[in-house]
């Protein structure tokens, strides 16, 4: 059971974002850092394909997402989603035990770590 933190968290009326990081060392990095889609209306979990990143650009197999402090735009599937930059605070206790359940599901991770970026 692998420790897991939030490390970039965006939200929008419909959609959740968020790259997680699993906390072990011996991983390879390209098993470490995950990123999540999260549909609240159906609550279905997407996970991206990540491909490249720049300071406030990542690229993922299924579009792209530009973000600044305070705001992110989603781009993949021909549709552009506006998102709130919340990495700053903790994520919701519901999505925090959703997270967990589809990390464990997914990859035997259970437990989360909260990360606090200022």
């Amino acid at each position: 059971m692998k420790p897991f933190k939030f490390l970039y968290l965006f939200e929008s009326e419909k959609y959740i974002l968020t790259e997680i990081k699993i906390l072990d060392e011996d991983l390879p990095r390209g098993k470490k850092y995950f990123w999540l889609f999260f549909n609240t209306i159906d609550q279905s979990f997407m996970k991206l394909d990540f491909q490249n990143m720049e300071d406030g650009h990542r690229e993922f197999k299924q579009g792209s997402l530009t973000f600044d402090n305070d705001h992110g735009i989603i781009e993949f599937h021909g549709c552009k989603i506006s998102m709130n930059n919340l990495s700053h605070l903790a994520p919701s206790s519901s999505f925090r035990t959703k997270c967990t359940n589809y990390l464990f599901e997914m990859f035997g991770v259970t437990t989360v770590m909260e990360l606090n970026l200022k």
